[in-house]
């Protein structure tokens, strides 16, 4: 009996043992899994300051291609023959003067030319860079006058490919907002509505509690060169920060004689 009893104690501290090894493990798995975690929030933080690093720039180098591009017109629609010969800045001086009504002999560029061949096989697009900034302007705007009766021709600015898919999304809004009697202009890639920006991303605006007087003579699709002073702050609701953007951001503006909620 007295030999069993001490084979049972020695079972007992041979299993002790072991569960003192197996709790230590379990300690130092514990530690190595704490150590885990907190690497992958250290890879996690420094994945968000990259990501944000990267946005700044690609920001910047978007901004830095608009500035490159603030002094380009893009002509399409005028007759190409496909001669190699062909002086294309002759050929956008004569456009300017005979569909525009200006006149363009005091007008200089830096570089004309023909952009690349197009799909429907139409007349290749011009670029021009225009070597003083008010010639652009005032080319872009009697083009926005002068062709509206000649839809076989159009004369636009030229932006980066990232803010043409941010103005492809906003035009729609641009113009219900118009439809609907609202001041609304669209400046690079950036909508002001009733001299307030308009962000898709960010809550539903109320566009029609200040602005009761009826509706107003729309501006030009280009809008003024200068956005409003109030350009960096987006539209919201007032009171509701929890008020969260519909699917079609479209429907969000109510008409000009209607009150918003």
């Amino acid at each position: 009996m007295e030999e069993h009893c001490n084979k049972l104690d020695s079972e007992i501290c041979g299993i002790k043992t072991d569960l003192k090894a197996q709790t230590s493990n379990i300690v130092s798995l514990d530690k190595g899994l704490g150590g885990l975690h907190s690497k992958l929030q250290e890879i996690e933080t420094q994945n968000i300051t990259l990501t944000d690093e990267n946005y700044k720039l690609q920001e910047k180098i978007i901004d830095q291609q608009k500035r490159s591009m603030r002094d380009n017109l893009i002509f399409k629609g005028i007759y190409d023959d496909h001669d190699p010969t062909e002086n294309t800045e002759e050929t956008v001086k004569n456009f300017i003067k005979t569909e525009l009504g200006l006149e363009s002999k005091d007008i200089n560029f830096h570089v004309v030319h023909r952009l690349r061949p197009r799909q429907d096989r139409g007349p290749r697009n011009i670029l021009a860079k225009f070597e003083r900034r008010k010639d652009r302007n005032r080319v872009l705007e009697a083009a926005k006058k002068e062709l509206k009766q000649k839809p076989q021709y159009y004369v636009h600015e030229q932006f980066p490919v990232e803010i043409i898919e941010r103005r492809r999304e906003l035009i729609p809004i641009l113009k219900d907002a118009r439809e609907k009697g609202h001041e609304a202009v669209l400046v690079e890639d950036k909508l002001f509505i009733n001299k307030r920006r308009f962000d898709p991303r960010q809550c539903v605006p109320q566009i029609n509690q200040q602005h009761q007087q009826g509706p107003r003579q729309p501006p030009s699709d280009h809008g003024p060169q200068q956005p409003p002073s109030d350009q960096h702050t987006p539209m919201s609701v007032p009171g509701n920060n929890n008020r969260t953007m519909p699917m079609n951001p479209i429907e969000s503006i109510p008409p000009q004689n209607t009150t918003g909620h």
